[in-house]
């Protein structure tokens, strides 16, 4: 038995025993969680519990999201600190009000993970798993080192699908300001980088520039891809 599998498959195993009424209002009498296939992910600031359930239509996949700090080695640590369940908390605060700015947004291209709810017992983030694509493997890829022409097309697509998803968020969550570019700095910076005789880019008008105030959390981009 690995260090620690026992405590953890304690908690997994009272969470799995909650999640049961829940599982069968949210998608019938006949759903099921896959014990089986239960994992547990460990990441230096989080816990990810994975819990398939078997429904009648095909599966469908929760996760739990318990945070830890890079000492803390076992789920039952990290049920038990404070400062932890008020970072939780916080978390799914603004979680709900993504939520809420992508459903009034409505748009066919975006969607923002689906928090359903904070249990307070397990200091556990519950949501739906979204089948996204992470921008980082795809830049990862040797096609876009070679520059490819077809994978950079794509990677083009892929980046005007993220700034979409974060014009969104940062406009209606995190608020922005419009300043102007500051031309004549970026300017000189460019001279001094392309003195080595390389093609530069002239900038002539002022453009403007959105600054972000971000959140203390990170909450990814995921986007549709047709």
């Amino acid at each position: 038995m690995k260090l620690h599998e026992a405590s953890n498959q304690v908690v997994i195993s009272s969470l799995a025993n909650y999640l049961v009424p829940h599982i069968t209002e949210w998608y019938g009498e006949s759903a099921a969680i896959d014990s089986e296939s239960i994992t547990l992910r460990t990441y230096p600031y989080s816990f990810f519990i994975r819990f398939p359930v078997k429904t009648s239509i095909g599966t469908e996949t929760l996760l739990v999201k318990i945070h830890r700090k890079p000492r803390i080695d076992t789920l039952t640590k990290a049920l038990t600190t404070e400062r932890l369940r008020k970072l939780a908390r916080d978390e799914y605060k603004i979680s709900q009000a993504i939520w809420q700015a992508f459903a009034e947004e409505n748009s066919p291209l975006c969607i923002p993970v689906q928090y359903l709810g904070f249990i307070e017992k397990w200091n556990a983030l519950l949501m739906r798993q979204v089948e996204g694509k992470m921008l980082k493997k795809y830049l990862l890829r040797p096609s876009i080192a070679l520059r490819n022409p077809k994978s950079l097309a794509l990677l083009e697509k892929y980046l005007l699908l993220s700034t979409h998803w974060l014009n969104i968020l940062h406009r209606r969550v995190s608020g922005l300001q419009i300043v102007p570019f500051p031309v004549e700095n970026a300017r000189l910076l460019m001279e001094e980088v392309g003195g080595d005789g390389h093609e530069r880019v002239a900038l002539d008008e002022p453009v403007p520039l959105r600054i972000h105030f971000f959140s203390s959390f990170s909450f990814a981009p995921f986007i549709r891809i047709a």
